[in-house]
């Protein structure tokens, strides 16, 4: 089963004005209320380290949005072990997200490589 999108909600991005400069790329509008309530009800979506992942993405319409990216790695057990650079928190955030979230098997992923 495919899991449903989660559209990430206070933040806007839009291409950029006719006649902008090519060196702007677009243009993003956060409403902060709206941003914090959406970060609060969706906590299970935030990394170890406080980080939630999304992606710019286009609909077929042309309109542009953000899609939480809700892909986490597996992080082995003996991974975080041998890892020095991960404190034990943080070993233990990841063995809880890693047991109470739907994740991919990663073959000897080292914590600190992780993007967020």
């Amino acid at each position: 089963m495919k899991n449903e999108p989660i559209f990430l909600d206070g933040v806007f991005f839009d291409k950029p004005r006719e006649g902008a400069p090519d060196f702007v790329k677009g243009k993003m509008a956060i409403q902060p209320e709206k941003l914090i309530a959406f970060l609060k009800n969706n906590i299970e979506h935030l990394s170890p380290k406080g980080w939630i992942n999304f992606d710019l993405k286009q609909s077929k319409s042309g309109s542009l949005y953000f899609q939480v990216n809700t892909w986490k790695p597996l992080v082995k057990p003996e991974s975080l072990e041998r890892n020095p650079n991960i404190s034990d928190e943080e070993a233990e955030q990841l063995k809880r997200l890693r047991d109470n979230h739907n994740v991919d098997l990663v073959d000897d992923i080292i914590a600190s490589d992780i993007p967020f």
